[in-house]
């Protein structure tokens, strides 16, 4: 069933284009991807899908009485100071706004205790806070869902728990990630946004890719031969034309002319192909002969906490040759940044100490997820050119590069995007020529395009890596050791698969915990008939509706949850 069509949409800004005649649907059974490089476009498409900006020309149709939900990518302000409950009840629909039975069980789903439903969302962490993001929307009892980069500063236990959540999913979506993983698994149709146009294919992100490219070098071949066509017959009616005149032969000029006409129109017929991506990720690195790179003995790794010193984990002994490549895995807050950048500033300080050793011949470029250390009140050109032992010349030719156009080399490190500052960040590193680097979650800002341009530069280098990202598949694809933040020390595993099992297992826990607590506090607190007959009313008005929808829209998780739940209190009575 097609829920919403649009056509011929076109939006620009401040006279820019950016989409143009876009056309599609979106069905019942979607679960759709939207991808693009950063400042393509998508975003926008999802606010006018959303109602919250207007189209320039075209129509968008949703079918009647659709409920959109739309997950915000931030809590905003005023929802802080709201208690978790109440929170997601401002949001809920007319039909289980006043049931507090109703939010408490879809909180429970997403993970939420009972005992944290009173907890004011300013004293949520960022991973809670995106679960109860997606609380609020589905409280609305939406058909189609809208995402905007979902997964951006999620912890790998919310990632993976937000994974299995959709994959479970009845209602259908359209979502804005840039991680390639997370679209493999949640997706099943792909939506690439270039262009200002819409290319669609019905698989998930690396099949439609694959697609994609495929489709790509078919126009390549098509167009390569409609120019050679071109060629020959303009290179035929040159003839015709100069015999024309030479033996003043009329029949010969018409024919010419007419070629001419035709040339015309399959130059205005011509296949098109992609524009190309003119930035370009390049890093450049200086070699050492050393065997090892940086060793640490009886190193502790601490954060001053209320002017008090707190250790958050040791190392007893590690070594790094020269080109590993070693990510540091752990929950949010366990210090992976914080070790980070103690290895930056104890490079700075003197090259080594007792605890921390650099070899001599090291060079190090950090990268800051913060996007530290970049002035903000110096154009980015005199960033470049304080640092650069070059000509201007080549200072702008490496802005240019990098995908900054000339006139923006007198914008300040403000004015940028997140992905532009890690751009410029980058072209700041490669200035020292780097023999080790340190990535402080590099890939946060950047898109799927610069992802993999980072992924080539690291790989095709012999430079030493020490990096911590959220992004699966860069951490598959760069790193060749694992190194694991785990109950205050630094171990080292086999893969990272070991600790995604580690976080699922651990989720698996909590939520066995959490319902074993809840199914005691029935026992406790359920001293009132009325209540539970109340409650068991309401579970069946859920289950009559639920058994109402189609089979393929029924949520059977849910249907065998209030099953379970309606025993439960019938045991009670």
């Amino acid at each position: 069933m097609i829920l919403m069509t649009c056509n011929n949409i076109v939006h620009s800004i401040n006279s820019t284009p950016l989409l143009n005649n876009i056309s599609l649907s979106l069905h019942d059974t979607d679960k759709t991807a939207l991808v693009g490089n950063n400042g393509c476009g998508k975003s926008t498409l999802i606010r006018l899908f959303a109602d919250k900006q207007s189209v320039d020309s075209g129509e968008i149709t949703w079918r009647r009485n659709t409920r959109l939900g739309i997950i915000e990518q931030f809590v905003s302000d005023d929802m802080l100071e709201l208690t978790v409950l109440s929170a997601i009840k401002q949001n809920a629909s007319s039909n289980i706004q006043e049931s507090d039975w109703e939010l408490s069980l879809l909180l429970n789903k997403l993970g939420f205790e009972e005992d944290s439903f009173g907890t004011k969302v300013t004293a949520l962490s960022g991973g809670w806070k995106n679960r109860l993001l997606l609380a609020r929307a589905l409280a609305a009892e939406p058909d189609f869902l809208l995402l905007d980069e979902p997964t951006n500063h999620m912890d790998v236990a919310t990632l993976l728990f937000f994974e299995d959540f959709l994959r479970e999913l009845s209602i259908p979506y359209l979502l804005i990630s840039h991680d390639r993983e997370f679209l493999d698994t949640c997706t099943n149709r792909t939506l690439f946004l270039r262009d200002g146009k819409i290319f669609d294919f019905p698989f998930a992100y690396s099949q439609a890719r694959q697609a994609l490219y495929e489709l790509d070098e078919a126009d390549k071949a098509r167009r390569k031969s409609e120019l050679k066509e071109i060629d020959r017959i303009t290179a035929s009616a040159k003839q015709l034309a100069t015999w024309g005149k030479i033996y003043s032969n009329e029949k010969f000029s018409r024919r010419a002319e007419s070629m001419f006409k035709r040339i015309e129109k399959m130059r205005g017929n011509i296949t098109e192909i992609a524009s190309i991506d003119k930035r370009k990720l390049t890093i450049e690195t200086s070699e050492t002969r050393a065997k090892y790179a940086v060793t640490f003995e009886n190193t502790i790794i601490n954060i001053l906490n209320n002017k008090m010193l707190k250790t958050l984990f040791t190392i007893e002994k590690l070594s790094i040759a020269r080109g590993d490549r070693v990510v540091i895995l752990g929950k949010n807050g366990c210090g992976k940044s914080v070790f980070l950048k103690k290895l930056a500033e104890q490079y700075n300080s003197n090259h080594s100490n007792a605890d921390i050793r650099f070899n001599p011949q090291c060079t190090l470029g950090y990268y800051d997820q913060m996007l530290g250390g970049i002035s903000q009140s110096l154009s980015i050109f005199n960033i470049l050119r304080d640092i650069s032992t070059g000509s201007d010349l080549s200072v702008k030719q490496n802005l240019i590069t990098a995908g900054f156009p000339i006139e923006e080399h007198h914008k300040t490190s403000l004015e940028l995007s997140g992905g532009q500052r890690a751009r410029l960040q980058m072209l700041l590193i490669s200035t020292i020529k780097p023999n080790i680097l340190i990535l402080d979650e590099p890939t946060n800002h950047i898109d799927i395009a610069g992802c993999e341009a980072l992924e080539s530069e690291l790989l095709s280098s012999k430079i030493t890596v020490f990096f911590s990202s959220h992004d699966r598949r860069f951490i598959t694809n760069i790193a060749n050791r694992f190194i694991l933040v785990h109950k205050g020390k630094l171990l080292e595993i086999n893969n990272p698969d070991e600790y995604y099992a580690m976080e699922l297992e651990e989720e698996e826990i909590h939520n066995v915990n959490k319902n074993n607590t809840k199914s005691e506090s029935i026992h406790i607190n359920a001293d009132s008939e009325d209540n539970i007959l109340q409650t068991l009313i309401a579970i069946d008005l859920k289950i009559t509706a639920e058994l109402r929808q189609k089979a393929g829209r029924q949520n059977l998780k849910l249907l065998n949850e209030l099953k379970t739940k309606k025993v439960e209190l019938e045991k009670l009575l």
